[in-house]
């Protein structure tokens, strides 16, 4: 049934003039368009289990596609209103607006010139305000109204907001505020679009429209959104000329612009396939190795899992949680209707570690799957990684015409490619796998416009999440209403880690059965399920609603016995350095993970005293974007697996070493910190099985930082709780059993068990604990500030009217992902060195101000951003003076052309002189490719302090 011939062919959906040319699109061969795609996306990228979900989520048994069809075909019916229709062209264009009302004009509407002249408040009446409105009055369920509202991004934030609006603004809807011609006419092309939509989609009337529980809701209008997106891009659906009323041709152009856009978008939708007969057999096809017992114990508890769920696997480091992982992920995608993944890092370092297994083992399960499949790295970072940046694309350019390059993708990276359509920053989740840092996923609970979009990727796939112990109370709260929606959505979730304190491990669980999935926690099957446990290694999981527990046996062979040395270090780290030269004096790796960057520093100076340059490095937050990638690269090479090692090294380095990098220390230095991390650094000493010199062939780890009366360093304390602190030197033993006591260990200084102290002891660890739980609850106080609330997952029950309500204010990535984590505020800039006249970067000490127009010139440049220390963001007001003097820089002349090009505005910058230094603030301020941004007090700034100015 041709829209055209229904709707009226007068009423406009998209115009614009450019260049004397006037184009428009009639509003009924839009919503012909969007209803078309969203028919493709339907069947050709939704994947089974979101189409399921949908199906079950609806009070009436309907065609779950017609009705999201319908949607396609109604989203726009607000523009249907002379608020909007006689709005002035984005260009301006007095021609083109003449034109248009003349259409209108010809059709019967009066007094157009009147209504544009006496309208009030028109702003206040966005079409998706009237169109919810419209719908609504004409009786259509509220779940689908509220689609139509939120199709813009945000759901309305209460149904009063639309109510009042039709009551105070009544002539928006219908031109005048009583009945008249023009408003009859308002009325019929309204309800005509309406009737259309339901006609076309075979729904005979309004009453056949089902409710629609809340979380299909949130996926419906992410598909609305989409398929709007899709049907707007007039690369595929162009407008025509304004002296054309109507396109003929509907399937012509609704499949010319759907191949169009599968070149930039996802061609096929990936299935997981059972290609091997066995579990050995899959894993020696995928990674060219058999399976050890704690990769076999998930396969099979997966295996024998009929509605699975959520799954926890606590291993030791190094026991190939990564490559269970990814198994895991095939079976649970075959077993959910799932077609991608997300694996999650808490890092931009482990993300791109892992970007390049994820994409190995993805072009073997291409190899089977022989489809075209979208790989994606998602972080502030990503184009800084060389294995993302040389990903074969589905195409050249977006806008520059090429067909597919695909017949060549196969033969280069096996079919795994890059999609340009998703490369969008709110786009990205949608593409079919996707690595990133940990925000990608809490962001799915943050109040921020778009959000339906991040959950309509994230239900397409499989999560992982790795390194689970790593989040704080504040990252844990988005964590939990994360994994409470993915329940809703029927996604199943594998979370990773060394270990987690027993009352951890059972809220995760919790979380996703109760709060997710509905059920009451006495309604779930746990006479299996011991939650304290030490047994270790352990998988945790869910089926449907019952929990259940796998212990795994230890293959003897791989246990570790470390011997724990506490050792003190002077502030000239003296000792330490004489340590190390003891201890390497036949050549060996010794790591020294220390708390906070000024420790490195010093640390690293006191070494290079001692030690050549060559055999010293230093890698933590505050070096160059573009400088700690090549450090973190030059350490895996160095120390990574079957790496080529040197026979003399120390790398120093702070939590950045800790965490999923694959390096094998010969013997490790390490400040106190919670037992978790101080296992996890742990796992970095004697990794692999290699030969070592004579004296470090037996693995020990040396505890800097203890004490006996319980007084730790400042910036240890300011990072972890002392009360932490207090309990991990309690109960550090002198040898550590690996992996058989890690469970153990991290439940005893988790729990509540008390330390048998010192009276005068015993009252600065209740003193410190009263603080913990204060910090703790504070910041699950603090993470409900833009949290989105749990689903309710009754159909009918809640719509998603006031799912963003109160949402963030700023829209740029940097300030959302600053909301999900707890790491208070930070200051990041460009770092430019003078050059001549000019300005260039610290690599190539070239000038290149004269070349910022130039698109290659800018990214690269974009890429050399670097975090400034604390004590520029030490409060609030040091924040503000930063950033005012930054500011002040930036308006320099030299960089005015900065805001010409999308890859640099907005962006702060600091100017560096010949020699690396520069004055901010009180601070001059240093910048060496070895140990990173350095500041110093000025001379001036001390006299003055000892003055008391």
């Amino acid at each position: 049934m041709n829209c055209n011939h229904i709707i009226n062919p007068a009423l406009w959906g998209k115009k614009r003039e450019v260049s004397g040319t006037m184009q428009w699109l009639p509003l009924a061969q839009h919503l012909e368009d969007t209803g078309n795609v969203i028919g493709q996306l339907w069947y050709h990228w939704l994947s089974n289990g979101q189409r399921r979900l949908i199906e079950c989520s609806l009070s009436k048994h309907v065609d779950a596609k017609k009705l999201s069809q319908f949607l396609g075909c109604i989203h726009d019916i607000g523009k249907a209103t002379p608020v909007f229709q006689f709005r002035k062209s984005p260009s301006n264009s007095k021609d083109l607006d003449i034109a248009l009302k003349n259409k209108l004009a010809n059709v019967g509407f009066t007094n157009i010139d009147d209504f544009i002249l006496k309208a009030t408040d028109c702003s206040s009446s966005h079409h998706t305000i009237t169109g919810q409105a419209i719908l609504s009055k004409a009786g259509v369920p509220e779940g689908i109204c509220a689609i139509v509202g939120a199709h813009h991004g945000r759901p309305l934030d209460d149904d009063s907001v639309y109510k009042n609006n039709m009551s105070k603004y009544i002539d928006h809807y219908y031109q005048s505020e009583s009945e008249s011609e023009n408003s009859k006419l308002w009325q019929k092309l309204q309800n005509d679009i309406l009737a259309w939509a339901l006609e076309r989609n075979d729904f005979s009337n309004v009453n056949d429209l089902p409710e629609i529980s809340e979380p299909a809701q949130v996926l419906l209008c992410g598909l609305v959104i989409m398929a709007d997106w899709i049907a707007s891009n007039e690369n595929y659906f162009p407008l025509i000329p304004i002296e054309k009323d109507l396109i003929e041709n509907q399937e012509e152009r609704y499949k010319k612009g759907w191949e169009k856009w599968l070149q930039h978008g996802s061609k096929d939708v990936w299935e997981s396939l059972n290609c091997c007969s066995s579990v050995s057999e899959l894993y020696k096809h995928r990674f060219g190795f058999l399976p050890n017992d704690v990769q076999i114990a998930l396969y099979d508890v997966i295996s024998q899992s009929k509605e699975p769920g959520i799954f926890i696997l606590e291993s030791a480091m190094g026991s190939g949680k990564t490559e269970a992982s990814l198994i895991a992920a095939e079976q649970l995608a075959n077993l959910t209707g799932r077609s991608g993944v997300f694996f999650g890092l808490p890092t931009q370092a482990t993300s791109n570690g892992m970007f390049r297994r994820v994409e190995n083992w993805l072009k073997s399960v291409n190899s089977d799957f022989q489809g075209e499949i979208g790989l994606r790295l998602v972080h502030g970072k990503a184009e800084l990684n060389a294995d993302y940046a040389h990903l074969p694309r589905g195409m050249q350019n977006m806008n520059d015409g090429c067909e597919s390059t695909s017949s060549n993708n196969d033969a280069n990276n096996n079919g795994v490619i890059l999609n340009d359509w998703f490369t969008g920053r709110k786009t990205a989740m949608l593409d079919d796998f996707v690595v990133g840092t940990v925000d990608q996923f809490l962001l799915a609970s943050l109040k921020q416009k778009h959000l339906m979009l991040r959950h309509l990727g994230l239900s397409k796939k499989v999560v992982i999440i790795d390194e689970v112990h790593a989040y704080d109370a504040y990252m844990n709260k988005y964590l939990e209403e994360s994994l409470i929606w993915m329940a809703a959505y029927g996604v199943p979730v594998v979370l990773l880690s060394a270990t987690l304190p027993a009352k951890r491990r059972k809220e995760l669980i919790k979380s996703y059965l109760l709060r997710g999935l509905g059920f009451k926690w006495s309604e779930c099957n746990k006479s299996n399920v011991d939650f304290e446990t030490n047994g270790y290694p352990l998988i945790t999981y869910s089926d449907k609603n019952c929990v259940k527990q796998k212990f795994i046996e230890n293959d003897k062979s791989d246990n570790k016995s470390i011997s724990v040395r506490k050792i003190t270090d002077d502030n000239l780290h003296e000792s330490l350095v004489s340590k190390l030269k003891s201890l390497l004096n036949n050549g060996g790796i010794a790591g020294i993970i220390v708390n906070t960057v000024k420790r490195a520093q010093e640390i690293y100076n006191a070494c290079v005293d001692e030690f050549s340059d060559d055999e010293v490095i230093l890698v933590h937050s505050q070096f160059i974007a573009t400088d700690r990638v090549r450090k973190e690269q030059q350490i895996c090479n160095m120390i990574g697996k079957n790496a080529h090692r040197p026979a003399c090294a120390i790398i120093i380095g702070t939590q950045v070493l800790e965490q999923s990098l694959d390096i094998d220390f010969d013997v490790l230095f390490t400040d106190l910190a919670p037992i978790d991390l101080l296992l996890q650094r742990a796992g970095r000493l004697h990794r692999h099985t290699i030969e070592r010199p004579n004296s470090l062939k037996e693995p020990i780890l040396y505890v800097l930082g203890t004490s006996e009366i319980y007084k730790f360093d400042k910036g240890s304390e300011s990072i972890y709780s002392k009360y932490l602190l207090m309990r991990t030197q309690y109960y550090l033993p002198n040898v550590i059993n690996m992996p058989q006591d890690i469970s153990r260990l991290v439940q005893i200084v988790y729990g509540d068990n008390p330390l048998e102290l010192q009276e005068d002891l015993n009252d600065a660890h209740a003193a410190a604990k009263r603080e913990y739980d204060s910090d703790r609850n504070n910041n699950e106080s603090d993470a409900e500030t833009y949290r989105i609330e749990n689903p309710k997952t009754e159909i009918g029950r809640k719509s998603i009217v006031g799912l963003l309500k109160n949402p963030i204010v700023k829209e740029s990535d940097e300030f959302a992902c600053a909301q999900v984590r707890n790491s208070g505020e930070s200051i990041e800039v460009i770092a430019v060195k003078k050059v001549g006249s000019g300005y260039g970067t610290f690599h190539d000490c070239k000038d290149i101000s004269q070349n910022i127009d130039d698109v290659e010139v800018a990214m690269k440049l974009a890429q050399e951003t670097v975090g400034l220390p604390w004590m520029f963001t030490l409060n609030s007001n040091r924040v503000e003076e930063t950033i005012a003097e930054l500011e002040r820089i930036r308006k320099q002349k030299q960089f005015q052309n900065w805001d010409d090009q999308p890859w640099l505005r907005g962006s702060l910058v600091l100017l560096f002189d010949e020699n690396n230094i520069c004055k901010l603030s009180k601070y001059r301020v240093a910048y060496s490719e070895k140990s990173g941004i350095v500041c110093i007090k000025s001379l001036e700034e001390d006299r003055k302090e000892l003055k008391g100015e």
